[in-house]
């Protein structure tokens, strides 16, 4: 009986947005974060940004990069899937795509595993990510130590110190995030993993906690590398223009 009622609640949720964007054949393209949907619009002028604002089930709106955002909280994927598999809507899941090569091939979307501030790898003070010897990518300046996962994926090597993980994405990308620098010399002190080598994870899933007052207590940088590090099996390795990003937007895309 729960299960309909949250159905007929999603479903109700899913037509009102509908109505209020100028309907489905206004969608060009929809994903999703780790709180919000995401939508390219043909007609930005028919999203009625003050009657969604006033319906139960939605936080608040915004444009960003030419994107209407719709922030839903967690039960995002939830809704996404109601208006993919019901309502028909042109929607593809964050950090998926075909394998490179496939006719019809697309960009594959590395999320941020953390909100903040963006930076190129080359401002890191440290030589191996700024040189981009390790791979391509971008780092972020944390506003907070929640650490999510970037992409659908294997964890590959989680460090026993906690300051790093690898992970191999379903879409093909190896992906480093390194929190910190010269962290490894803290030997786990500030960092509190959520998951171990060989898990299998979904975009958005906790990865780790960093204590980010205490790294910076012990006189360490907190900047967070995030490096594609099988960059040379891809065209284009393109980092966001945005300046910040909240954890689950699109952070790297891969060409």
């Amino acid at each position: 009986m729960e299960g309909k009622t949250m159905e007929r609640k999603y479903a109700a949720l899913t037509e009102n947005i509908l109505s209020h964007i100028g309907g489905k054949d206004n969608i060009i393209h929809m994903t999703h974060c780790v709180t919000r949907l995401r939508l390219e619009l043909k007609d930005d002028k028919k999203a009625d940004l003050d009657a969604l604002n006033a319906m139960d089930g939605i936080a608040g709106t915004f444009w960003r990069g030419g994107q209407l955002q719709i922030m839903i909280g967690s039960q995002v994927k939830e809704v996404f899937a109601e208006l993919v598999s019901c309502a028909g809507v042109p929607g593809e899941e964050p950090g998926t795509r075909q394998k490179p090569g496939q006719p019809g091939e697309k960009e594959i979307h590395i999320a941020a595993p953390v909100s903040g501030r963006v930076i190129a790898l080359s401002q890191i003070e440290d030589e191996a990510f700024a040189s981009g010897v390790l791979g391509q990518g971008a780092a972020i300046l944390p506003s907070d130590g929640k650490i999510y996962a970037p992409a659908d994926g294997t964890i590959t090597t989680f460090f026993s110190t906690g300051h790093a993980i690898s992970l191999t994405a379903e879409a093909g990308p190896e992906i480093l995030i390194h929190v910190g620098v010269d962290t490894v010399q803290l030997s786990g002190t500030g960092f509190s993993p959520k998951k171990k080598q060989g898990d299998r994870i979904k975009t958005g899933e906790l990865l780790l906690e960093v204590d980010l007052e205490a790294l910076r207590s012990a006189g360490y940088a907190t900047t967070t590398a995030v490096i594609v590090t099988n960059s040379d099996q891809y065209g284009n390795i393109v980092p966001t223009a945005l300046p910040t990003v909240e954890a689950g937007e699109t952070l790297i895309k891969i060409l």
